[in-house]
């Protein structure tokens, strides 16, 4: 049986043997009219060949291409009944298909080729495949990418943040592939690795945040490229576009397991960011601490927003993650070994970024001095910081955006120093009085197989991991911060 699929490739395939072959007759000098009069003539029988292709289609006359529709199926090894529908079916595509050539080939005597099929052919340089018995039934890049979505998000594969991020990234890919590229999207195994190379080209011109540049705005993304390749910008970073990449290659290798695609068109696309970018985030300087603890939150504090005054603090002698301390719960300080410490674990509604974040970390003399002991015997409810609510991201969706403006208003410019840069800072700290890599590594939360002391799968002691947390030593003085002194 010849399924839609075979026939709408077998046509596909039609069409490009005869369009590229009277192009490279062109190239040779065959075809060309000799003069005025000659150009008349060709143009004068394409317009009779439409016509009667035409008058084929309406009266259902299949004979005239007959021995075409017999050629096809040749070649593609598939048993085909002249009297079946599909036979039929396939006889009349090809009446279309021929009328499609013969109003491209009239442009083209005209010396026009911006027709969609040219186009095509200048920006991707589609070739399509040939079929074979084993012919596997194909997708539209939109349906795939919904199926792919749909299984990552029904075995939680992805939280709801990168579900959000990877429909951007998806979105963005099927405007750059139809708008940019005048690619069609409505059969996925059309994708080649030169489509590919193209959307990667476009991609690496995009700015970062686009739609939040006043510039581009109201601008469609034609709009906003065509403006780039005119007046180009500061593209987005290595590590997004590769980020970029990366998600698109991980959804087209699903598609290969599905059967909707030989093999991986965006494999290996990536590029090597180099060593600075590739860290993406600084460590915080003296300076900044100064005029962090310097600021309104601690020159001022405001006792009915303890979350402001103490998070920070936390990230900064604890080397937590930003999520870490913004859902801890009170049962989450504890005493363990006569040492009151701080339990990262992923109990109740909590996460974690790696399996090796579930942790301990010792709580440091100047956050008991400033009086965090004191904030937590004050808390009635169940969680230690009752003013956040969870978010999509978690608990510190909310936080963040605030640290952030107290950052950028009173800290720094530095586009690479942010709440990270808290956990940066103390690891830089400890590397400085030379703790032990593996003491560090499990403070932090870093895998221990990555360090190569002789002591993997053995965890220090709360003593020792409280011998290095007081090692701590920013050069900064926060005797008058305490207000829950």
């Amino acid at each position: 049986m010849l399924t839609d699929v075979q026939i709408n490739i077998l046509i596909r395939h039609f069409i490009d043997s005869i369009l590229k072959g009277c192009e490279e007759n062109r190239l040779c000098g065959y075809g060309l009219p000799s003069d005025e009069d000659a150009l008349y003539n060709a143009l004068d029988a394409h317009e009779e060949k439409i016509a009667e292709y035409g008058e084929a289609l309406a009266f259902n006359q299949i004979k005239p291409v007959e021995h075409i529709v017999d050629e096809l199926i040749q070649h593609t090894s598939l048993p085909v009944d002249k009297q079946s529908e599909e036979y039929t079916k396939l006889s009349r595509e090809v009446l279309k298909a021929l009328i499609k050539v013969m109003q491209i080939e009239k442009e083209r005597l005209r010396g026009n080729y911006e027709n969609p099929y040219d186009k095509m052919l200048t920006s991707s340089f589609v070739s399509t495949p040939m079929i074979t018995k084993e012919e596997r039934p194909s997708k539209a890049l939109a349906d795939v990418i919904d199926e792919y979505s749909r299984e990552k998000i029904s075995k939680k594969d992805w939280t709801p943040k990168t579900a959000s991020e990877n429909a951007r990234i998806y979105r963005l890919l099927q405007i750059i592939l139809t708008n940019i590229l005048n690619v069609s999207t409505e059969n996925i195994r059309l994708w080649d690795r030169s489509i590919s190379i193209k959307y990667s080209e476009v991609l690496s011109k995009l700015p970062a945040n686009m739609r939040k540049k006043k510039d581009f705005r109201n601008l469609s993304l034609e709009e906003i490229y065509e403006a780039i390749l005119k007046k180009p910008v500061e593209p987005m970073s290595t590590r997004s576009y590769n980020k970029h990449l990366e998600r698109v290659s991980a959804m087209l290798k699903w598609a290969v397991k599905q059967g909707y695609l030989e093999r991986n068109p965006a494999e290996s696309l990536t590029v090597k960011a180099d060593y600075v970018e590739s860290q993406g985030r600084d460590a915080y300087d003296k300076d900044d601490l100064q005029k962090l603890f310097s600021c309104p939150v601690y020159a001022s504090p405001n006792t009915k927003e303890p979350e402001k005054f103490f998070i920070p603090l936390i990230a900064l002698y604890g080397g937590l993650r930003l999520e870490e301390v913004c859902q801890l719960y009170c049962e989450d300080i504890k005493e363990i070994d006569g040492m009151l410490c701080i339990d990262i674990n992923n109990d109740h509604d909590k996460r974690l970024k790696t399996p090796s974040s579930k942790r301990l970390v010792p709580i440091h003399p100047a956050l008991i001095d400033l009086g965090v002991l004191r904030y937590w015997k004050t808390v009635k409810g169940l969680r230690l910081w009752e003013n956040l609510q969870k978010g999509r991201d978690g608990y510190g969706d909310a936080f963040g955006k605030w640290y952030q403006r107290v950052n950028r208003d009173f800290i720094t410019k530095n586009r690479k120093r942010v709440f990270h840069s808290f956990r940066l800072t103390f690891i830089n700290n400890l590397q400085q009085k030379e703790v032990s890599e593996t003491v560090i590594a499990e403070l932090v939360g870093h895998s221990l197989d990555s360090i190569n002391h002789g002591r993997q799968g053995k965890r220090s002691n709360v003593g020792v991991l409280l011998d290095a947390i007081n090692e701590l030593d920013y050069g900064i003085d926060l005797k008058d911060l305490g207000i829950w002194k």
